[in-house]
Order: structure tokens, then sequence, then C-alpha cells
């Protein structure tokens, strides 16, 4: 009886939780997510064949493993936030999304358009419009089609939905990336052939060296002293792993697959956080995404805004969604994830391997309960009635919610200027403008040379013209 009364005082208990829950309205949610699995990145060869003699599509494509992890997890933010949100179909003005410019970020987000908007949820045609709704092409029969397709604008209801390319320099995404950011190279080479990770690599060599060339096509082990030689090897078997393939060929040369298995995440890991973002005081973290954070805090705070001074009601645009979801990749996540220590200290940020289609999701409650923290700030400052929910991998890495007050104290003062980015990247505004400069001078001395060639044939070909006439007027004359 005893047991029985504490089960239903906890069910009370649990019930109660849940109502206080209900009244805090979910007002903004932000995500940027690692594409789902995929084939190895630049390490197979012209026929694509990789290191361990599988055969793939090409080099670093989604893999239909890929495709169902972001079509679940797009399925998880259907479930979890459109009846909060009040989303019922798309709207541009509620949902954006963006992604990088790479087939495998573009793939995986449009798997996971697919799960939160599912075939037969579609637009229809009115009986007047159909008789407009095909091209203005005579000499094809589309009949067949049409009579299939009936009132569904597309077979089967499916949804056309936009995605937005970060283009190399939009918004400043992506900076980690050497090709987009030349300042971060010396951080990174330094990382690369540094003490630490030097004897790391080396204790890899003496366990593993000699099997793995057993595996590989490297000519010997002194390629293994390669970062990115060893990076391959790591990374393809991850993508093996993930894709299901036979892996039969590491038990006969002796590596236990659970250990190897261990070993790549614990390199990989290895490979994110320290050879990416290792360098003292995480500036190619925080120099990578203070643009990022930037534009994040302007989105919360327009809500906050729109919310003080309209109330709730849905008032969202496409400059200020219900939904913004970025797609990513591994170090994108990880860059994160050290900004985030960086800025609230390793003691409260929880850090995690990246695996593949892993999320951030940056959560905008209004607190109606008012027991966040169980306190208030003494000012009576609005960003004190909203809190944040940061998951990763729907784990809160801070481990509770955490006043959006707290959240923007602590970072917008640290933040990055843009002037600081672009100087750190070498992209400096005033190389900029001088380019600018130039260019204008170029194209007004170029324009200067097309008035004088232009100018010069016409006075050639009048004088030409005049001196024809000239000596028709003289045969005239003879006559």
């Amino acid at each position: 009886m005893h047991e029985k009364l504490k089960f239903i005082l906890f069910s009370l208990i649990q019930i109660l939780i849940a109502q206080f829950s209900i009244c805090d309205k979910l007002r903004f949610v932000f995500g940027i997510f690692r594409h789902g699995a995929r084939a190895p990145w630049k390490s197979i060869d012209k026929n694509n064949v990789d290191l361990f003699g599988s055969k793939w599509v090409g080099d670093s494509q989604l893999t239909s493993v890929g495709i169902r992890q972001h079509y679940l997890l797009g399925y998880k933010n259907k479930q979890k936030y459109f009846n909060q949100l009040n989303i019922t179909q798309y709207n541009p003005n509620e949902i954006a999304i963006y992604s990088t410019d790479t087939d495998r970020t573009i793939m995986s987000v449009y798997s996971e358009l697919f799960g939160m908007f599912r075939p037969g949820t579609g637009s229809k045609l009115s009986e007047e419009q159909k008789q407009y709704a095909e091209p203005p092409i005579k000499s094809f029969d589309f009949s067949e089609k049409k009579k299939f397709l009936k009132d569904d604008v597309l077979a089967y209801g499916v949804n056309p939905l936009p995605v937005h390319l970060f283009d190399k320099y939009a918004n400043y995404f992506h900076l980690y990336d050497p090709k987009l950011c030349p300042g971060v190279v010396d951080y990174q080479e330094q990382n690369k052939n540094s003490e630490k990770f030097q004897n790391y690599s080396n204790n890899i060599i003496k366990d593993y060296g000699e099997k793995i060339i057993k595996l590989v096509n490297y000519s010997n082990i002194t390629d293994l002293k390669s970062y990115e030689k060893m990076y391959f090897v790591f990374d393809t078997f991850i993508a093996n792993l993930f894709d299901g393939r036979n892996l039969s060929k590491f038990n006969e040369t002796g590596i236990n697959l659970e250990e190897f298995k261990n070993l790549t995440i614990d390199f990989l890991t290895w490979d994110q956080f320290f050879i990416n973002y290792g360098d003292k005081e995480s500036l190619v973290a925080r120099m990578s995404f203070s643009p990022v954070f930037r534009y994040l805090l302007e989105l919360i705070d327009n809500r906050i805004k729109i919310d003080d001074q309209q109330g709730f009601s849905d008032n969202y645009t496409s400059l200020n969604p219900k939904i913004l979801l970025y797609s990513a990749h591994d170090t994108s996540l990880a860059a994160m994830n050290v900004f985030l220590t960086y800025m609230f200290g390793a003691e409260k940020v929880k850090s995690y391997y990246t695996y593949f289609a892993s999320s951030f999701y940056f959560e905008l409650y209004k607190n109606e309960t008012k027991n966040i923290n169980n306190q208030k700030t003494v000012d009576d400052n609005i960003d004190d009635d909203y809190y944040l929910n940061v998951l990763f991998n729907e784990q809160n890495i801070f481990g509770k919610p955490i006043l959006y007050s707290e959240f923007k104290n602590q970072i917008k003062d640290k933040l990055n200027s843009t002037e600081e980015v672009l100087k750190f990247c070498k992209l400096s505004a005033d190389d900029d403008n001088d380019n600018w400069k130039i260019g204008l001078i170029i194209m007004l001395i170029t324009l200067i040379i097309m008035c004088f060639v232009f100018g010069y044939l016409i006075y050639y070909y009048s004088k030409k013209s005049y001196i024809k006439q000239i000596d028709s007027d003289k045969d005239f004359t003879e006559v």
C-alpha cells in the first residue's frame, strides 16, 4: 500500500509539472545539424572505390542511411514543434531553411523536410486552375498524367520547398574552412604539428600501423604520419560502418572491430575539437561562430520585441520565422560546442562527438510559470520572461533551461565584431574597399580606351567614305 501511495503521489507531481510546462509558450526554434551518413570524404579513387575496396556512388555523397536519419529527424521536429507553434502546412513566413552548398547537406535537409511535410500534404488545384496548369506545349499529350494527378499539384501530394544556399561569404558562415577564411590555416597547422597530437598519432601507428597498411593501399607505414592520410583511414571506416558494409577484413588482419570503432570515434573527436579548434582561447571557433550567434541573438530579440508589442499573435515573417534550420557539417557543430564552452565554461557545458545527423536546437520559451531557476533578476527586464533549452541530440548541454537574459549577457559582449572577423580571416573590409576602387579605376580606363578606339574607327571610316566620294565626283566630272 505504501508503494502504491508513492506511485500515486509521483504521478500527481508529474501531472502538475506537465501542466506548468504547457503554460510556457514556445516562440522560436533555431536548429543546426550535421548531414547524414555519407560516402568517404576524398579518399575514393576514380572508380569510386575506397581504401577498403568498397564501391560508392561518389565522393562524400549522402547514403540511404543518411537520408533515413534526416527523415526521422524531420519527423521528430514535426511531432515536437508543429502543434506548439501552430504549424499546419508549409508557409515561407514560418519556416526558413538554409544549407551549405554541398550535395550531402542539401539532400539531408530535403530528407528532413519530407519528414516534416509528408506526401499528401501538398497543395491542390481548383477546377479553374487546372486549365492553366501545364506548359505551353501543344505537340505533347499530358492527358494521362493529368488524369493521374487529379487535384494534386505534384504526384502523391508532395510539397516543393525552397532551400536557400549559403554563398561562400554570405552571412560569414563556414569560416572554419581554410578556403573561406585563410586566417585559420596557421592555427590548424600548429594543432596538427603540436607535440600533443604527434604523441597521440604515434601511439596509433605503434599499435595499429602495420595492420592498417595491410588493409589499405598505402605504400608503407610512413604514409600514416601524414595527418590527412590517417584521417582518410578513420573517415573511410566510419562511412563503411554506418552503411553496414562488410568489415570482415579487419578481423582477418587481427584488428578487433569494436576496439577500432572506439579508436575511430576518439580520433575523429580529436579532429573535430582539437585540430580545428584546439588553439588557445578558442579563437578559431569564436571567429567562426560570432556572426552566427550575433544573428541568432538578433532573431530572438526581434521575436521578444514583437511579442511584447503585439502579444502572442502568429505575427511571423521570413525574416523572423517560427523555425530556422541550418544544414551543415560536423565542423559546424563542433565550432558551436567549443564556442559555448568558451563562453560559459567547461564545467557548465557538456561536449559531445558529432555523429552523422547530430543536431543542436535552441528553443525559445516564454516563461509563464515564473519559476525558471527559481528566481527573477532585480531589474524588470523582459528578457527574464524568456528562457532557452539548448539541446544537443535532445540532451540539454547546460543540464537545465537557461534564462535568455543570462545567455545573452554571457556572450554578447564577447562576440567578435565583423571587422575583427574580416581581419582574422584576411578578408578585411579595407581590402574589399581597395579592390572596389581598383576595379573602378580599371573599368574607367577600359571605358576610355574603348571610346578612343571607337572614335578612331568612326574617324577612319568617315574619312575613307569622304575620300571615296571625292573620287566619285572626279570620275563624274571627267565623264
